[in-house]
């Protein structure tokens, strides 16, 4: 047997780790045939999982299926054959210090699942919610999660994304919140798969038909189709973001920010956009913290900034490509702050239900720092209002005018909610006021649907009007 290696890696706690978990849980029944030895591994500061498969055996649709599921997961892929020498040895010496591993076959994946999990501070109830997810696929059409539903009716679904699994595989959809109950769990057959070479007819995606001929299912398409974003006539999907750019000239251009990136190029936020045509080679400090250099050159013009097309060397597609994948798939992620650690778990605990990924804050000022590390990677903050160190109010306005990030949606949760301070608290810059009685499950979806809302006005109105964040 001619063994190849195939490795996902998580940097980070709990939430990469339960990622991580979940797609070991579904090696047996993406690629059980062909696997010889898995091995989940828990390092300092992440967590990998390890696949020895039989190469002689493995087939295009085993390479696709594990491809999308790890970036489904937000986690990084790699098959160790395809990769550099210096990548290669790099990525085995991570390896080489454990801080504990399991190793067995696709039998034993589930219990060694669990056990990182344990490991890695995934509470119990979490870990049983991810494991028990199955191949199930979650969707929204504006967070930075993909696939993306493109279109949508009874008879099928296409889905722009850069990685698709294998024709012929069946899934679960989830629809966003707020979609009909039918949307949640649906089963679908992949029907076909575009691989996005070409044109504007060309995006890449993939093509599903629902599974059975469920009626409820069948309405709930069809009324929410009617909603559903036509074909966007873009060769390539795009990304809301938030990227740092840098040109040759750092002093003309130091505020500029990409907020919509693709594989095609970008558009770039500019109070002083240079003419089409213009070449410009640039540096982008993508979300992940890595750096591309790119050459592009100026396609359109706006007040608010410009649009760039890039040209891509072999190297820099790659790159690329590896991190529109981690931005499209990654999970939505929530910055929770209340000095009340009993409650944030409780909070937590019901938008990890809904696939959301938490991060959580003690005070105003953790919330603060988290935000400094993670600004990138946050799609909404949850506040208390009354909190020792710095109260929600102070955060609202230090988010919005201290650092200037006014795109960012805040949701501020108070015991005191009368109408002058609610008031006060949205001319602060609060998105949403509600109060902590509210039932949980109801709190939870008018939070997300408040940040899908600003989401969609945000694009609707051509541009982020984010301005560039100071230093907190």
């Amino acid at each position: 047997m001619a063994l190849e290696t195939w490795l996902a890696m998580a940097e980070g706690g709990a939430g990469p780790a339960a990622e991580l978990g979940w797609l070991a849980s579904l090696v047996p029944s993406q690629v059980g045939s062909v696997l010889g030895r898995a091995t989940l591994v828990q390092l300092a500061g992440g967590a990998a999982l390890k696949l020895e498969v039989d190469g002689s055996a493995v087939e295009p649709s085993h390479r696709l299926r594990m491809a999308f599921w790890a970036a489904q997961a937000g986690l990084a892929w790699w098959e160790l054959a395809l990769a550099d020498a210096a990548g290669r040895e790099a990525l085995l010496a991570r390896l080489a210090a454990p801080v504990a591993n399991w190793t067995g076959t696709a039998s034993d994946l589930m219990s060694q699942a669990r056990g990182l999990m344990r490991q890695c501070g995934v509470p119990e109830d979490v870990a049983e919610d991810v494991l028990g997810r199955g191949a199930l696929v979650r969707l929204g059409p504006d967070w930075p999660p993909a696939p993306v539903v493109s279109r949508a009716a009874p008879n099928g679904i296409f889905l722009e994304c850069r990685h698709a699994p294998a024709v012929g595989d069946e899934l679960l959809l989830r629809f966003p919140p707020g979609c009909p109950a039918a949307l949640q769990r649906m089963p679908v057959r992949v029907v076909f798969v575009r691989r996005g070479k070409g044109g504007p007819d060309r995006i890449p995606g993939f093509g599903v038909a629902p599974l059975g001929q469920d009626a409820a299912v069948a309405e709930a398409l069809a009324c929410w189709g009617v909603s559903a974003a036509e074909p966007s006539g873009r060769a390539h999907p795009r990304y809301a973001t938030v990227a740092r750019v840098r040109y040759q000239s750092e002093e003309q251009f130091s505020d500029d920010y990409i907020s919509n990136l693709s594989f095609g190029g970008a558009f770039v936020e500019s109070k002083d956009p240079l003419p089409v045509d213009t070449e410009l080679p640039v540096v982008l400090q993508l979300p992940s913290g890595a750096e591309l250099s790119v050459r592009s050159h100026v396609v359109f013009q706006r007040a608010n900034g410009m649009g760039v097309q890039f040209k891509l060397d072999q190297e820099t597609e790659r790159v690329l490509a590896q991190e529109l994948a981690r931005i499209s798939c990654r999970p939505r992620r929530v910055l929770v702050v209340d000095d009340n650690a009993p409650w944030r778990a409780i909070l937590g605990k019901q938008l990890r239900r809904e696939g959301v990924e938490v991060v959580e804050a003690g005070d105003g000022q953790q919330a603060l720092q988290a935000l400094a590390e993670e600004l990138m990677h946050i799609d909404l903050v949850i506040t208390d209002l009354n909190m020792p160190v710095m109260s929600g109010r102070e955060l609202v306005e230090r988010i919005r005018h201290a650092g200037g990030e006014t795109e960012l949606p805040i949701v501020v949760i108070s015991s005191t909610t009368d109408t002058d301070s609610r008031d006060a608290l949205m001319r602060a810059g609060a998105d949403l006021v509600m109060d902590k009685l509210v039932p949980l499950d109801e709190l939870v979806k008018r939070s997300l649907e408040a940040a899908t809302a600003k989401r969609q006005r945000l694009a609707l109105g051509g541009g982020t009007g984010l301005s560039a964040p100071a230093a907190w």
